[in-house]
């Protein structure tokens, strides 16, 4: 499948060496439009050095299935609403969100060719609240599926204040899936740079910047980085640059988010970054594979300095194939 906030993600500067993954998309992702992993993120381009949102790499596993479609039925009745309530889905959804036989690209270019009453647009935000599947895909393709019908509704829905209250719904309800948690904030985040929305997104970007579990504190982080260069951030650079240093040096964070942050902090503050980077190459203890090839990334920025110049050499004969070939970059730059 595809691919911002897979921002991640995705913003140009920061994003994540994950295998084959990707806020900030094929018909729409996170951020232009093309899925999350194959399209592009949530931050402006990939290379091997970069770091990106770190949202999980769902997509990157998912074969493009071939199944003729079936004809849409309408006499579905699918739970909308969780455990509460059994609502027959209308029709024109039927061929988006119902239990057939359709893979997500099929389901997406249904989406595209509808026109939607405001009822209709309800409905799709509900279906992205509902922990359930109904669908009849799986996990990973009903979060594919999920993370294209944001970028739709962003693009769609006329009601900004919908599209703010429904996503900061799923991020703020600690129950949801922590993949929608996070997509929500990515899709917001791009909502805000966009629009008039930046006051109202920010605080939410706070709130995820110190969650420990998941990616959503790097794909906060970056977010906010995002925010600011774009000028829509009114808090001094070194309520950011501190917050990603905090986040860097936790080890309660995920190894995704510090990886993310520690992009975040080069920018902000390239001499503390740089220290980092350094501290985790030489740790006694093992580190992540994602950390080493961020830290990797952030001394290739640091010029020609002779002691970096010696520890990326050292990393040249790694035996992941990752770092090895993050280092080997690093040194013909």
């Amino acid at each position: 499948m595809p691919r911002w906030f897979p921002y991640i993600a995705l913003a140009g500067g920061a994003l994540i060496l994950v295998t084959g993954y990707v806020l900030w998309r094929p018909s729409s992702r996170v951020e232009e439009t093309e899925s999350l992993f194959d399209r592009k993120d949530l931050s402006s381009e990939r290379n091997d050095l970069q770091l990106l949102t770190a949202t999980p790499p769902y997509e990157d596993s998912l074969a493009d299935d071939a199944s003729e479609p079936d004809e849409p039925s309408s006499d579905q009745e699918v739970n909308m609403m969780g455990k509460q309530s059994t609502t027959r889905l209308p029709e024109m959804l039927v061929s988006v969100i119902g239990e057939i036989d359709l893979t997500v690209p099929e389901r997406l270019n249904n989406l595209h060719q509808l026109v939607l009453s405001s009822d209709e647009i309800d409905q799709l935000y509900s279906f992205l609240a509902d922990d359930g599947n109904f669908t009849g895909l799986s996990e990973e393709r009903l979060m594919w599926l999920k993370n294209d019908i944001m970028t739709y509704l962003r693009d769609h829905d006329e009601s900004d204040e919908r599209y703010l209250n429904a996503l900061s719904s799923l991020f703020l309800e600690p129950d949801q899936n922590i993949v929608i948690r996070d997509y929500a904030l990515q899709h917001l985040s791009v909502w805000a740079e966009q629009g008039d929305g930046a006051e109202k997104v920010i605080p939410l970007l706070w709130k995820g910047s110190q969650e420990t579990d998941g990616t959503i504190a790097g794909t906060s982080l970056l977010a906010l980085e995002r925010l600011d260069r774009a000028g829509l951030f009114q808090d001094p650079d070194e309520d950011i640059a501190e917050m990603a240093f905090a986040v860097v040096s936790d080890p309660s964070f995920s190894t995704a988010s510090r990886a993310s942050a520690l992009q975040v902090l080069s920018r902000f503050n390239a001499q503390s970054a740089q220290l980092r980077a350094v501290e985790i190459l030489q740790a006694s203890s093992p580190q992540d594979a994602m950390l080493q090839v961020s830290a990797i990334g952030v001394l290739k920025n640091a010029g020609t300095d002779s002691e970096y110049q010696q520890l990326l050499s050292d990393f040249m004969t790694h035996p992941d194939t990752r770092i090895r070939r993050a280092a080997n970059l690093a040194l013909k730059k």
